[in-house]
């Protein structure tokens, strides 16, 4: 399992579930704990360790030609399209695509400067969403219920190395996220 975000946790459990599977993944508490370097150092792993299948989670694998060369050599890979990976990894990318898009979504805001997100919050109504726009397993949506929680999300999250923040109108509900094989 190739990535380091939620989707590639995910995979790890469920692949987990059947005892039978020998599971190499990159999260440094795996079992199996993998950290490669290059696409070469990924390819020689499979071949030397008859590895049949890759997932992969995250863009920079995907935008490596790593797919094409792990198929050139029979090893089956599940990873998205550039594009999937990106609207799926990226917030703002994809609240923008469905703002051009005109698919429903609730009012929300790109921030990149901790000043800006101020204003947003000062004139918002509580609950709002806080979400970094790039999150790994770790680091995911927040709620906050205050003025004060606001600020106090915000400035985590910019402090901790996020270069935009997505602030949105709370909306009620299940998130759910669906990855499809086909």
């Amino acid at each position: 399992i190739l990535g380091t975000n939620y989707a590639a946790l995910k995979f790890g459990e469920l692949f987990e579930k059947n005892k039978r599977n020998d599971i190499f993944s990159m999260f440094s508490h795996s079992k199996n704990y993998m950290d490669f370097k290059t696409n070469q150092d990924i390819l020689d792993f499979c071949l030397a360790n008859d590895i049949n299948l890759v997932v992969s989670t995250q863009e920079d694998f995907a935008t490596t030609y790593l797919t094409e060369e792990l198929s050139e050599n029979n090893i089956t890979v599940f990873s998205p399209s550039v594009d999937a990976i990106e609207i799926s990894s990226s917030k703002v990318f994809a609240y923008r695509f469905m703002h051009k898009n005109s698919i429903p979504s609730a009012k929300f805001f790109i921030a990149e400067k901790v000043s800006s997100a101020m204003d947003f919050i000062k004139n918002s109504n509580f609950p709002i969403a806080i979400k970094p726009d790039n999150h790994s397993y770790q680091e995911g949506v927040l709620f906050a219920e205050t003025l004060s929680d606001a600020v106090k999300i915000t400035e985590k999250f910019f402090n901790t190395g996020n270069k935009k923040i997505l602030l949105q109108d709370y909306v009620d509900g299940k998130n759910i996220t669906a990855w499809t094989i086909s």
